[in-house]
């Protein structure tokens, strides 16, 4: 569940809201960063045991792949992949 209602809720929300509100206002950069530092601000209250720089990067990479396609579905499809990846990867190394 985790590795898609959780990508999918957020990208709803960090770019299919928060990104397109900064944008209205602002150039792709300024919004591209505001919508990653607020990524990466929420998930860090969150203590998933996922280092911070994993979270910005991601954070980056799904919001120009936002600013790219308009669209949360390639941002959505990345991080879904990458989140089970993960848990796929915690599961096995145990």
């Amino acid at each position: 569940m985790g590795g898609f209602i959780g990508p999918l809720v957020e990208e709803i929300f960090f770019r299919g809201l928060i990104q397109q509100l900064i944008r209205q206002s602002f150039g792709a950069f300024t919004t591209i960063l505001a919508s990653t530092a607020l990524f990466v601000a929420v998930h860090a209250l969150n203590a998933s045991g996922v280092h911070p720089v994993t979270h910005v990067v991601g954070g980056l990479l799904f919001a120009v792949l936002y600013e790219k396609s308009r669209s949360v579905i390639a941002p959505f499809i990345v991080h879904a992949s990458g989140n089970a990846a993960m848990i796929l990867l915690d599961r096995f190394m145990r």
